[in-house]
C-alpha cells in the first residue's frame, strides 16, 4: 500500500469465520478482537484505511464502483447498522454488535427493532466519505 498498490480484503473461510468487522479490527490493531498483544504492529493500517479496503477499494478493484462500495444515490444500498464505530477503540475492545442489515436499501435483519438507532452518538464522525455526513449509522 505504501507503494500505491491497492488491495482489497478477502476471507480465508472455512479456515477462519468470514467477518469483515474482525478483519478491519485486525488490520488496524494487528491483534484479534479482545486481544491486547499486537503482532507486527508496524504493519497496521489506519482504521480508516482498513475500512476502505474492506468496502470501496474492493468495489474499485472489481470494476463495480458505480454500483457498490460506498453509499450514494443510484448505488445498491447494502450496509449494516452497528452499535458503535468500528474505527475507534483499543486493540482489546470488543467488536460492535450488528443491529440491522440492509440489502439493496431494504432491511433484511433486525427490522423489528424500532429503536435500532438509539444510543448511536456522533455518527457523522464515523463516516469516511464526505458523502455520508447525514447518515444516522455506521456502515461497513
Amino acid at each position: 500500500m505504501q507503494a500505491g498498490v491497492r488491495i482489497a480484503f478477502g476471507f480465508d473461510w472455512p479456515v477462519v469465520p468470514p467477518s469483515a468487522l474482525a478483519g478491519v479490527h485486525a488490520a488496524a490493531h494487528r491483534a484479534a478482537p479482545g486481544q491486547a498483544h499486537a503482532h507486527a504492529s508496524e504493519e497496521a493500517l489506519t482504521p480508516e484505511a482498513a475500512l476502505a479496503t474492506a468496502t470501496r477499494t474492493g468495489a474499485v478493484l472489481a470494476g463495480l464502483q458505480a454500483e457498490i462500495g460506498t453509499l450514494a444515490v443510484g448505488k445498491h444500498a447494502d450496509f449494516d447498522v452497528l452499535s458503535k464505530s468500528p474505527l475507534f477503540g483499543e486493540a482489546n475492545s470488543a467488536l460492535p454488535q450488528m443491529l440491522q442489515t440492509y440489502v439493496d436499501g431494504r432491511c433484511a435483519f433486525g427490522c423489528s427493532t424500532g429503536a435500532a438507532h438509539a444510543g448511536l452518538a456522533q455518527p457523522a464522525a464515523w463516516c469516511i466519505d464526505a458523502a455520508c455526513p447525514n447518515l444516522k449509522s455506521v456502515v461497513i
